[in-house]
């Protein structure tokens, strides 16, 4: 609980310095919604489809960001 209000600053900089970061932030959240009202509901959805949709969302943007950092730099 103390950590989120020191987090919460560097977090919503660096989600508003990235417009493509603006973009995945809110299915994160609808996402992650869904999870715990299922969750409130008793359906026990395994945590391992959230954590793959997740990461895999973030590992495209990597990709993204380092391949218009490439041609950029030539």
């Amino acid at each position: 609980m103390f950590i989120m209000p020191a987090a919460s600053g560097p977090l919503s900089d660096f989600v508003s310095a990235h417009p493509n970061i603006k973009m995945l932030a809110p299915p994160f959240l609808l996402l992650i919604g869904v999870f715990l009202i299922a969750d409130g509901f008793g359906l026990k959805i395994p945590k391992g489809y959230l954590y793959f949709a997740l990461g895999f969302s973030v590992a495209v943007e990597a990709m993204n960001h380092w391949m218009r950092n490439k041609k950029t730099a030539h």
